[in-house]
């Protein structure tokens, strides 16, 4: 769903099949605009980043955002997970 920050239903179901199966990160993508948190799920067992946004498209900030996810992956099987907001590079560029 283009420009929602938010799960639909559906996509909260298929998180928590996700989780049931052992997952611990659910990232995703597509709506060109960022996630404004990492959401806990499990009791914070699983991180789930709903979408990074935009990296580079060519719209405008105030329709779109993005972000980076620094993820690592620890030897003992735990991570950590941050949510970086990136700036409009089309905006940058153009200026």
């Amino acid at each position: 769903r283009e420009y929602k920050t938010e799960p639909s239903p559906r996509e909260e179901m298929l998180a928590d099949q996700m989780r049931l199966r052992g997952v611990t990160a659910i990232v995703g993508g597509h709506p060109h605009v960022s996630s404004e948190a990492i959401v806990p799920l499990a009791g914070g067992d699983v991180a789930e980043v709903y979408s990074l946004g935009n990296f580079l498209f060519d719209q405008s900030a105030e329709r779109s955002s993005g972000s980076m996810l620094e993820l690592r992956v620890f030897a003992q099987g735990t991570i950590f997970v941050r949510l970086i907001p990136l700036p409009n590079y089309f905006e940058m560029g153009r200026k």
